[in-house]
């Protein structure tokens, strides 16, 4: 059987790997907490979108998963719900219209920079439209351009504050480090399946910021090895 194994501190790779490798497992690590980790693996969470349910629930969890929100400070839900289409709409694009070398992380965030609104109207013609635009004359009922469309119908100053919204739940992905990391996926989840494998997850106890990529991972792996296990004729 193979292992994921969620390590807080990093500690149990460090005592557990040599056992395991003498028991015959591939022992490996991925190490959210520092990126600039010589062992670790990446992470490419575009690697394991299969179709536009995949995008949704993707966007979903990175805007929706604020750990540093209290219950005394809630934001109108508004405000989350339409970030969501905007990211919705980016990384279908990337997804369908980009080549797999171009579906990263890093390629997301510069798309959501070409989105300048300049007046109060937001009538203006900025970057990100030009590149929705140019999909628009292929076909109009393209999953990526209608919800970037559903995005762009709010006024000027409500835009503004949607691109404030989700810029600012997202900056914390925007480092250099951070950008090498998840731009390449050589964890390969579904060959944890296929080969004795132990993965130490190693996530901080202390600092909840990458706690939103860290459960993404979780969740694309469980749907990764369940999906394959049930693709299997003795389910195994």
């Amino acid at each position: 059987a193979s292992y994921i194994i969620v390590d807080p501190k990093g500690s149990l790779y460090g005592q557990y790997k040599r056992y395991l490798r003498r028991k015959g497992y591939c022992v490996q690590k991925l190490n959210f907490t520092d990126p600039r980790d010589s062992e670790t693996l990446t992470y490419n969470f575009f690697s394991y979108i299969h179709n536009d349910q995949d995008i949704l629930k993707i966007a979903h969890m990175m805007v929706h998963a604020n750990y540093t929100e209290t219950v005394s400070f809630k934001m109108d839900p508004f405000w989350d719900d339409a970030s969501e289409l905007l990211l919705a709409a980016i990384i279908s694009f990337l997804y369908h219209h980009m080549p797999a070398k171009h579906r990263t992380l890093q390629n997301m965030l510069s798309m959501l920079q070409m989105c300048q609104i300049d007046d109060d109207l937001g009538a203006g013609i900025n970057a990100l439209d030009t590149v929705f635009n140019s999909i628009k004359d292929e076909n109009r009922e393209d999953f990526s351009y209608r919800s970037y469309m559903r995005f762009r119908q709010a006024a000027g100053r409500t835009l503004k504050g949607i691109l404030i919204t989700l810029s600012s739940k997202l900056a914390v992905f925007d480092t250099e480090d951070l950008r090498g990391f998840f731009r390449e996926d050589t964890v390969d989840i579904a060959r944890i399946g296929r080969r004795k494998t132990a993965l130490f997850v190693i996530v901080s106890d202390t600092d909840r910021a990458m706690d939103t990529m860290a459960n993404l991972f979780f969740t694309q792996a469980i749907n990764v090895i369940c999906h394959a296990a049930d693709a299997r004729y003795d389910n195994r």
